[in-house]
């Protein structure tokens, strides 16, 4: 089953995808986003905001939604389609903060040589607890959560009628989902594939290009519905090993940011030296891996890749 679906729509989206028009599936899948959301909503509002799982499924849900709503707005109306990507965004710039201390504390607790250990991870929890605070405020879950409904109940009125007050049809309303989809996703891959960056020194673009692949997975989880499964899996298998390399190099230049901001703001000398010992030992491992990337990422590793995406593709 896929991760964004439900049950249901993944039923529909295989047994009519040839057949159901893009605005019906369109309608089916975003909704399908919004609920599971508002679900983690709730969760995070009933057991409160120290379960740094619940704030990770979150921004991943969020994440999500938000490729899917891209890979859609050329087929739907902007009215229908830009509130929700605003919301989605609101939602998950509010878990930034927490989402970033989570993974320090996470780092401080595994890593083998801590000096001051205790003491740092009692400063850390504390800058979180502060930082759920401010998340809690900005979040307000009460209000998305009944912000996302009225967008749901909005989706299924265009499921009902496909008619909003303020926009022209798009003439892909009506073409077969399947059609849509394979098209769409086509020009999204050769698109990403094409902008490998050519400096792997150049974290800011590797960043772009890594979130870019994001994007371009979830949706080709999505369309691997409407495909044959079997011809999807060394696509996605190739997808996911690259986006792993690219994705520790970002965990790890995030960490050396976090823990620089830290020793910036280090309250005494004996503190200070800790942070500095820590932010001397990550950068040496940020840069270590830099090098290494040309390697592991090589030319041959995107070539297969491409390879893999043109076979799914191809599988009619």
């Amino acid at each position: 089953m896929s991760d964004c679906l439900s049950p249901k729509t993944e039923k529909v989206l295989k047994r009519r995808g040839k057949s159901l028009a893009t605005f019906r599936a369109c309608a089916l899948v975003v909704r399908d986003q919004i609920a599971s959301i508002r679900q983690l909503l709730k969760a995070i509002q009933s057991k409160g905001y120290d379960d740094a799982t619940h704030v990770h499924e979150l921004r991943v849900a969020c994440r999500r939604a938000q490729s899917l709503v891209l890979f859609f707005e050329a087929a739907a109306p902007v009215s229908l389609l830009d509130p929700i990507s605003k919301r989605l965004r609101k939602i998950r710039r509010a878990t930034n903060e927490v989402r970033e201390l989570d993974v320090l504390i996470e780092n401080i607790r595994d890593w083998r040589v801590v000096p001051n250990r205790e003491r740092l991870l009692r400063i850390l929890r504390k800058q979180r607890e502060d930082a759920a605070k401010r998340m809690y405020d900005a979040l307000k879950p009460d209000f998305h959560s009944k912000t996302l409904r009225k967008l749901s109940k909005q989706l299924s009125l265009y499921l009902r009628t496909n008619s909003t007050s303020t926009d022209e049809p798009s003439p892909l309303l009506e073409t077969p989902f399947r059609d849509f989809a394979i098209s769409s996703l086509r020009c999204q891959l050769e698109d990403y594939v094409s902008r490998r960056p050519s400096a792997w020194n150049d974290l800011d673009a590797i960043h772009r290009f890594r979130i870019q692949g994001k994007h371009a997975r979830y949706n080709l989880e999505l369309v691997s519905v409407v495909i044959p499964k079997k011809t999807a899996i060394k696509a996605l298998k190739a997808f996911v090993e690259i986006q792993t390399e690219l994705g520790d190099l970002h965990d790890l230049a995030q960490g050396v940011s976090m823990v620089q901001v830290q020793l910036e703001s280090a309250g005494s000398l004996t503190l200070a030296a800790a942070w500095q010992t820590i932010f001397d030992r990550e950068r040496r491992k940020l840069s270590r891996m830099q090098k290494q990337l040309p390697n592991q990422l090589s030319n041959a590793r995107f070539q297969s890749l491409h390879r893999h995406l043109k076979k799914f593709l191809a599988s009619d």
